[in-house]
This record gives C-alpha cells, sequence and structure tokens, in this order.
C-alpha cells in the first residue's frame, strides 16, 4: 500500500501543472514554455536517479528506496505549497517550485523501480 501511495503522490505532483498551464503562467508571470519546464524537469532530474536507485535498492533494501523516495516526494511538495502560501516574489516562487518539482522527480525512480521488487518478495 506504501508503494502505491507513493506512486500517486510523486507522479500526481510530477504532472499537475500539466493540465493549468495557461493559468500557471498567468500566476507565475512567466510564459507557457516556462511553466512546461516544471513538468520536464522532474523527468530530467529522475533520469540520473534511475541509476542510483536500483544499486539502493539492492544495496539498501525496499525500505531504504521507499524512505528516500517518499522523503525527496514531501520536501518537494513541501516547497511547492509553501511557495502559494508566502508573500514571496512571483520569480522567487517560480525558482522554487522549479527546485520542489526537481527534488519530486528525484524521488520518483525510488516510487517506480521497487514495485517490480516488491512483487517478488
Amino acid at each position: 500500500m506504501t508503494v502505491v501511495l507513493l506512486n500517486i503522490s510523486n507522479n500526481a505532483l510530477w504532472i499537475s501543472f500539466s493540465s493549468v498551464t495557461d493559468v500557471a503562467a498567468q500566476y507565475y508571470g512567466k510564459e507557457v514554455d516556462d511553466i512546461d519546464w516544471l513538468g520536464t524537469i522532474g523527468f530530467l532530474m529522475g533520469m540520473p536517479v534511475c541509476l542510483a536507485s536500483t544499486m539502493i535498492v539492492d544495496r539498501f533494501g525496499l525500505r531504504s528506496a521507499i524512505f528516500i523516495g517518499t522523503i525527496l516526494t514531501f520536501i518537494g511538495g513541501f516547497i511547492r505549497a509553501l511557495t502559494s502560501f508566502t508573500n514571496f516574489e512571483k520569480e522567487t516562487q517560480y525558482w522554487l517550485v522549479f527546485a520542489g518539482q526537481a527534488l519530486t522527480g528525484m524521488g520518483n525512480p525510488m516510487a517506480v523501480s521497487v514495485p517490480t521488487k516488491v512483487s517478488q518478495h
């Protein structure tokens, strides 16, 4: 159940800007292409971490990999949420959301690579 919830939360955070691109661009005062980078950065950050995630699962076990993925997803989501409750400048908000998306993207391979290992156990 933990792996399912991790996958749902991580992927929801990753793809959430795609459906509201125009609204987000207006909110942050950015171009649509800048908002598209919010979805892309998570994917790009996840690619190199994907190699590390297999090593972490094999070397430290499922529990550690799930914990790392959960922490990265939580911190990334927390940063994203924090920017909407504070009075940062829009430029600062955008870059904090960008950083949050990057952290969430780094947690994604930990969520995506563990279901196979879970099914083996």
